[in-house]
């Protein structure tokens, strides 16, 4: 079954007709909402920034920019607000290599400075969502991720006639979508919330982080009596130091 079938069984109870298009949007209008929250999905795209331009489209392909890119570099987006409060007065600088990118609106950005030549930027965030239709009534993705938009579709649909059926298919997707958020964070190779805060111990005795060796995983080393007893040997109280 496509995800528009899985919509429809949730809200067969509720006794209204709805439309086909109606379903789509609400399939679509669920996908934002889980694809901006989860930020699950990156892409990347490539633009010619001219020269004396300071207001530009952002990447039709990106939805939510998070960063930016450019000779090693990388910036993330800020605010008007922000850039007041460095530099009041930042209109007055002379044209050079753009180093903030401000959020114009949903769909523009502004650098500062003006760029005094053709800049090539790659912009990477959250990507627009494929859209749900007659032509295409299905996502692929997995369950993790079509349960909570399922939900989500169904609470959207039943908002206004079935409040209290709404409710329960919000908590339903809220439930899963925290679910789906603790599995991406476990699934994340480099996740530098699994590192834990250092001691002064543990940074003399810490070693380079480094993948097994095919050797070193099937035939470990084997330890002697003298290894064993080695630290054993070593080993001092204390209060020795204080005699």
């Amino acid at each position: 079954m496509s995800v528009v079938d899985d919509v429809r069984i949730l809200i067969n109870d509720t006794g209204v007709f709805w439309p086909d298009q109606a379903v789509y949007d609400a399939i679509n209008e669920a996908q934002i909402e889980l694809l901006a929250e989860t930020k699950w999905a990156v892409s990347t795209s490539t633009i010619v920034l001219p020269a004396n331009t300071d207001i530009f489209t952002l990447p039709p392909a990106i939805m939510i920019p998070q960063h930016v890119e450019s000779a090693g570099q990388r910036w993330h987006p800020t605010t008007q607000a922000r850039l007041e409060g460095w530099s009041q007065c930042w209109r007055n600088e002379p044209n050079a290599q753009p180093q903030a990118f401000v959020l114009w609106d949903a769909s523009h950005m502004r650098v500062f400075p003006k760029p005094d030549h053709p800049y090539i930027f790659q912009f990477a965030g959250i990507p627009w969502p494929t859209e749900v239709s007659a032509a295409n009534p299905d996502v692929d993705a997995s369950r993790l991720y079509l349960c909570p938009l399922t939900s989500r579709a169904a609470a959207l649909l039943v908002e206004f006639t079935r409040p209290d059926l709404a409710d329960a298919f919000n908590a339903q997707a809220r439930d899963d979508i925290e679910r789906y958020k603790r599995i991406l964070a476990r699934s994340q190779p480099h996740n530098i919330r699994r590192l834990r805060p250092g001691t002064v111990f543990t940074k003399i005795n810490a070693g380079t982080i480094r993948p097994m060796t095919q050797t070193q995983a099937t035939t470990p080393a084997a330890l002697t009596w003298n290894d064993l007893t080695k630290s054993w040997d070593s080993y001092t109280e204390p209060w020795d130091s204080l005699q």
